[in-house]
């Protein structure tokens, strides 16, 4: 048994689990939401998570990451949702989730975008069409310009076509803010 919170599975897609005798499958298209289980055994769910700089945050981004791959309905979903055509809705998938989109100079390669736990968030939301917050659509916005700068301007980097559309759609101010008022009325309680 290890120390990480073992995941359960969303869209009908098996969990896995490294808790001994614990087996969750989700109910593909009635999921809510994705859960952790931590090493005590306590369900702990994602929208529980407001502080974003903890284990449990990294470990919920990276196994949710990792479900939205496998996810074949999710697109269409928010595409109807919020009103984007599938192929956008898709093309951010991609770009987000699944494609190597993000040049590693260090490798020297194209990598995958880090799991976030706040993209995490907003994707779950924009897909099932629930609760869905301003900077949920700022999400999408800012994909949507980055990727297309990046189609205008091939030798752009992923920073400086990360920054431009951050001026115009600053998701990550958002988001920030938003997880910042969760976690004051959090200590409230």
């Amino acid at each position: 048994m290890t120390n990480e919170p073992a995941m359960v599975g969303a869209e009908g897609h098996k969990a896995y689990s490294d808790l001994p005798d614990v087996q969750v499958e989700a109910d593909g298209e009635n999921a809510l939401e994705r859960f952790v289980i931590d090493t005590d055994g306590k369900i702990i769910s994602g929208a529980s998570i407001t502080d974003l700089d903890t284990n449990k945050a990294r470990n919920y981004a990276e196994s949710y990451y990792e479900e939205i791959r496998h996810y074949s309905t999710d697109a269409q979903k928010i595409a109807d949702n919020i009103g984007i055509s599938y192929e956008d809705a898709l093309k951010i998938k991609n770009y987000l989730f699944v494609d190597n989109s993000k040049y590693d100079d260090i490798k020297k390669q194209w990598v995958p975008f880090d799991p976030n736990c706040a993209i995490a968030h907003s994707w779950q939301r924009l897909m099932l069409g629930r609760d869905i917050k301003p900077h949920d659509r700022t999400l999408i916005l800012h994909e949507l310009f980055e990727m297309e700068i990046k189609r205008k301007n091939p030798n752009i980097s992923h920073t400086e076509a990360h920054r431009i559309a951050t001026n115009k759609y600053n998701y990550a101010k958002e988001s920030d803010e938003y997880y910042a008022n969760l976690e004051k009325h959090k200590k409230r309680r």
